[in-house]
This record gives C-alpha cells, structure tokens and sequence, in this order.
C-alpha cells in the first residue's frame, strides 16, 4: 500500500468520531485494498463471469471496472470463513453495530478504488 493510500484512510476515517468506527473503516479499507490487490487485471477481448452480470468481455472501457468487479466478489465471498467470522462476531455484539458495519463496508469500498487508481495509473504509464 502507497503512502498515499494510507494517508488517504487516515484522514477519510476522522469523519468518524468514535474510535471503534474509526479502526472499523480502517480495517475495511485494508481488507478492500488487499481484496483488489489480488486481482490480476483481465487481457482486453477475455470474456470473464461476473456474479450478477454473466458473461463479459473485457474491453479498454471497462477493463478497470471488471477489476473492481472482481474484488468486490472476491471479498464478499472470503466473509464466509475465518478469521473474518470473529470480526462479524465482534461487530454484531456490539452497541454500536450499524455504525462500525456502515464504517467497515465504506472502508472496503474506499480501499478498492485506491488500489484500482494505483494500478491504472502505473499501468496507464507504462
């Protein structure tokens, strides 16, 4: 992760006042970043499955977007295993649930498009 991708995540979770929430969108924008990170960027005219879509072929207009796609499936189908199951334990007991959820979720979805933006950019300069 960039310098600038942590930046970025330190200064979007001072939106949230409490601390929980705070390390809640923190882990979330790791665990998207990561998630994105994992996905290899499809080759231009691949036709590749995307839950919810079918079948696609991967063009130069939506090439970055099948990779965000891709993450996106990629880190809701990791929610069903360990250790992500004690992170949901401890969200869903707490007071606060919603707000840690809303934190952690806007975090996965913040961390993703920080990685596909460092990616595009690199490879957009190559």
């Amino acid at each position: 992760m960039t310098h600038t991708a942590i930046a970025q995540a330190k200064q979007t979770s001072l939106k949230y006042r409490k601390g929980s929430v705070r390390d809640a969108y923190l882990d979330g924008f790791d665990r998207g970043y990561n998630c994105a990170s994992w996905q290899n960027l499809p080759e231009i005219g691949e036709t590749i499955w995307i839950d919810g879509e079918g079948k696609l072929v991967v063009d130069e207009d939506n090439q970055w977007d099948v990779v965000s796609s891709l993450a996106y499936a990629g880190e809701s189908n990791d929610r069903q295993y360990s250790p992500f199951e004690y992170r949901a334990s401890d969200y869903n007991s707490a007071k606060n649930a919603d707000s840690l959820w809303e934190a952690f979720d806007a975090g996965i979805a913040d961390g993703i498009q920080a990685n596909v933006r460092e990616r595009m950019a690199v490879y957009q300069a190559a």
